[in-house]
């Protein structure tokens, strides 16, 4: 880390200078009052289920970063929990969680998704760049690497996969409350 911030002064501080504290429930909440979720382009509503600790409370982010990369997280569990229901069939409810709870000087914030879930090979897979189960034109297999080197580089937090093929899948993202950017 002393050498990037020699090698990049300037850089630095201007990176430095963006980061805010942000409550946890607001990055994953833009829209309070929204319950579902049907982008026009994209021909599929989702049920959002929102469970946020009012003792969460903040961490020290660069909002705009978290927000993008909690949103590729979230894209893609829409994604999946409406391709459950064109693969298996049936009469489930395309449906999304997120929650956040407080971790002492950490935040954690949960994704999951009622979706098709993953087989070991695609988890391990799930943050290499340019990697994606999307068919052709659909996705750059961009999200999820972005999201992680957002989470994991930049913020210095970590990511926890768990998943059940046809199931679910259930991103958990640890934040660090105080700032420690990399």
């Amino acid at each position: 880390m002393r050498a990037r911030q020699q090698s990049c002064p300037h850089l630095w501080r201007l990176r430095v200078a963006k980061a805010k504290r942000a409550r946890a429930g607001l990055l994953l909440d833009p829209q309070p009052n929204a319950r579902t979720y049907q982008p026009a382009s994209q021909g599929f509503e989702v049920k959002l289920k929102q469970s946020f600790d009012p003792s969460a409370g903040g961490a020290d982010v660069f909002p705009q970063d978290i927000r993008r990369a909690l949103l590729n997280l979230i894209a893609n569990g829409f994604y999946a929990a409406t391709r459950r229901r064109e693969t298996y069939g049936g009469d489930n409810e395309p449906t999304l969680t997120a929650s956040t709870k407080n971790l002492g000087d950490r935040v954690e914030v949960r994704i999951r998704d009622n979706g098709t879930g993953m087989t070991p090979d695609v988890k391990e897979k799930m943050f290499n760049p340019f990697f994606t189960t999307k068919p052709t034109g659909e996705g750059t297999g961009l999200g999820l690497s972005i999201s992680h080197d957002i989470i994991v580089k930049q913020h210095a937090g970590s990511i926890e996969v768990d998943t059940q093929l046809g199931e679910f899948t259930e991103i958990r993202i640890i934040l660090p409350r105080t700032a420690v950017f990399v």
